[in-house]
Formats: structure tokens, sequence, C-alpha cells
């Protein structure tokens, strides 16, 4: 029984792992660079208004229309 949740736990490890692997590929974190205004205080602060997932500009790829086959209701 140790055995297997041994082998779970290792699969879950492995599974976030990727999980947050891909994440940070499709959305890579943008930090903007910081403004003239801002004092160096705020910016190590660690409180960012920007959402830690924040990309420049959404890629939205509609994938091709699948047309299904109707029921007819013969067998």
């Amino acid at each position: 029984m140790k055995q297997i949740t041994l082998d779970r736990e290792e699969f879950e490890n492995q599974y976030f792992e990727v999980k947050s692997r891909f994440s940070e590929l499709l959305y890579p974190v943008v930090v903007p660079p910081p403004s003239r205004h801002s004092s160096p205080r705020s910016t190590l602060s660690g409180h960012s208004h920007h959402s830690p997932k924040s990309h420049t500009g959404s890629t939205h790829i509609k994938p091709p229309t699948i047309a299904l086959p109707t029921f007819e209701g013969d067998m």
C-alpha cells in the first residue's frame, strides 16, 4: 500500500511540474520596465498591478468547423 502512495505522489509531482511548465510557455510572465515616476520601493515591494500571467496581445485561433453526421433514426 505504501508503494502505491509513493507512486501516486511521484506522478502528481511530475504532473504539476509539467502543467506549470506548459503554463509558463503558453503565458509567459511579462515584466514591464519600471516607469520614470515609480519609486524603487514600489517596484521591490512585490505589489504589482499586473497579473502574473499578463501577456501582450492574445492569439485566438479558431479551429476548423467539423460537420457532424446527423442521426436519421435508422439503425
